[in-house]
Order: C-alpha cells, then structure tokens, then sequence
C-alpha cells in the first residue's frame, strides 16, 4: 500500500455535511480520512473568516478499518453571514501534512501539500433571509452604461479620460486598441454613456415591461466596462456624480436628491454600514416586496446596488429605507 493516504471531498455529505451554505450560527461536520502505517500524533481542521481570525478543532477518530481512520469534528458557524475557509493539519510519523483545495479552488477532491494549502470555502448565510416575490418574476434588463446613451443636453461626453478614444458618432463600430506585444489594451475606447442617459429611458424601459435594471460597474476606473475599479466611494467622472446617482435612485425626486446630497458623509448611498465594494446596481418598480410604510411607485423605482464579492447587496427605496439583499431583509429607517 502507499506510505500515506489523505482524503476529503467538500462534495460528499460523508465528509462536510450539510453540503453547501451553511446557515448563521450553525454546526458543520467536517471529515477526513487518513491510511498509514505510521502514527498520527495530531489532527486539526484550520478555519479562517474574511477578517483573518483563525481557530484549530482537533479532529477526533470516528471510525478505524486497520489502517484507515475517519477523522470528524464540528465546526461552529459565525453569527454573521459571510464566507470562511478552511483545511486539514496533521502530523504524521514526526511530519507535518496539509490536506486542501485543488489548485483551481473548485472544492471536492482535493490533495496533500507541504506548505499551507488553499483552503475550501464556505458560505455562510442568514437563514431568515427571502427572495422578494417581485424579483423572482421580474424581467432584468443589463446595462453597460458607457454604451447606453449620452444624456447630456449638449451631447457631448463628460471628462474624457486621458489617452482615451472617443468616437465621434454613436453608430461607430467599437474598436478594439491593442498592444499586441504586451498583451494590454493600449487605449480604452468610449461612447460616452452616462447615468442621465439611463434616467432619461426609464420610462420606456417601463413600457417594454422591463421591472429590473441591472447595471454594469458604475465606479471610477480607467476602463469603459469598470470591472478594475480604483475607487468604490466615487461615480465615475464619465458616467456623473455621486448627487447623479443619489437622484437615480430617487429617480427624479427632488425631494429625495436634495436630502441625500446633506448625507454625502456616507459616500454615495447613505448607509450606517461602510461603502461596499459595489460593481452592480439594479432598479425595479415593482412595489410587492416593499413595506407598508415603503414610498416605493412606478415613477419611484426600487435601486438595487450590489457586488461581485461576498458582500451583502444592498436595497435603498425612494423613500430612503435600505435592506441588505439577499443575505439579509432587515429594513433601517429613513434619517
């Protein structure tokens, strides 16, 4: 037989059960099998949490078919959703062994490593939490803002970037600018779509029977798509400002606007929280998931900024409540 046989897969609910997201404040088991002939004096599965805490639980022998053991231990979930990891640490016949992820970080099989591995992940989420009924039949209309529409009165394009392309007619075929010998985009190519453009079409978006507006990233960044933001406090400069997307999401409330450029403090939202490192916002006029107290109509859209990351999304309606979405639907009320 082989020296050594260390074994876990994220996959099968012998070894990590339940399988998948766990809720807050729960229990996973987490297994592990190991075959030598040489003696295991210690083994630990590792955990750590996105704020870089670590904790070791010594994994206890369930089960022993000779030269097989099947290690197990519970791990305790944290109170708050988020995302944790964790591998196996042992120490067999005097060496230390790590056991985790795969080299692709997918889960399931993974394998043995001499140095600290990458660990599996798990998602950790509040289990109270529920899909509105309005987004889950809601017709979502994606939006790359930049290829839009221009809605300045003038038509032309707010604070070209520097070293840009700017096409002089919207109906221009997009260019492709490449510096083949580094492999880079040489100049970044713009329309010059903004987010009054997108104000400006709301009502027809309404029309088509469009209930969701699901936008591509709207911070500063160097790029036209924004996926390499370089500043989550601050609309980029192309597309308006910070004010601009306060009354997007008030969708021509002056009310509103002139209430939230007072709480500019909180950049670009209003919240008690800190800024998420939002690359998505979507809008609805659907009113069934709003509260009775709720100022949400169809000419008051819902606006839905969210991420690309673990973060709890966020809901603001035009009457300045804000929900996380979907991890958690906790209403805090208007200031």
């Amino acid at each position: 037989m082989t020296d050594l046989i260390i074994f876990h897969d994220s996959h099968e609910e012998l070894y990590r059960f339940p399988f998948g997201a766990a809720p807050c404040s729960s229990k996973v088991n987490l297994g592990l099998t190991v075959q030598t002939l040489k003696p295991v004096s210690s083994a630990e599965v590792v955990i750590s949490s996105e704020g870089g805490i670590e904790q070791s639980i010594a994994l206890s022998v369930l089960d022993r078919q000779g030269e097989k053991l099947y290690y197990s231990a519970n791990a305790d979930m944290p109170q708050e959703p988020g995302l944790i990891w964790y591998y196996f640490m042992l120490v067999i016949g005097g060496e230390k062994h790590y056991y985790g992820n795969n080299e692709k970080s997918l889960g399931g099989v993974g394998r043995v490593y001499s140095t600290i591995p990458p660990g599996y992940q798990i998602t950790v989420y509040l289990e109270e939490a529920k899909t509105p009924h309005w987004y889950k039949k809601a017709i979502m209309y994606q939006i790359f803002a930049d290829r839009f529409r221009n809605g300045s009165k003038d038509g032309k394009v707010q604070n070209p970037k520097k070293n840009s392309f700017v096409y002089a007619n919207w109906g221009d075929i997009p260019t492709y600018i490449k510096d083949c010998d580094k492999g880079a985009i040489s100049r970044w190519d713009f329309f010059g779509g903004n987010l009054q453009g997108v104000m400006d079409k709301l009502e027809y978006l309404k029309e088509l029977g469009i209930a969701v507006i699901y936008l591509n990233p709207i911070f500063e960044a160097a790029s036209n798509h924004k996926y390499d933001t370089g500043d989550y406090k601050r609309i980029d400069p192309m597309f308006g400002s910070n004010e601009s997307t306060l009354c997007l999401a008030a969708t021509r409330s002056s009310r509103i606007c002139a209430k939230r450029r007072k709480s500019l403090e909180y950049p670009l939202f209003w919240m008690e929280f800190s800024v998420i490192p939002a690359v998505t916002a979507c809008i609805s006029t659907d009113t069934a998931a709003i509260p009775a107290s709720g100022h949400i109509s169809h000419r008051n859209p819902l606006i839905i900024p969210g991420t690309g990351s673990s973060a709890p999304r966020m809901t603001m309606n035009a009457g300045g409540e804000l929900t996380t979405f979907p991890m958690s639907m906790k209403w805090i009320r208007d200031i």
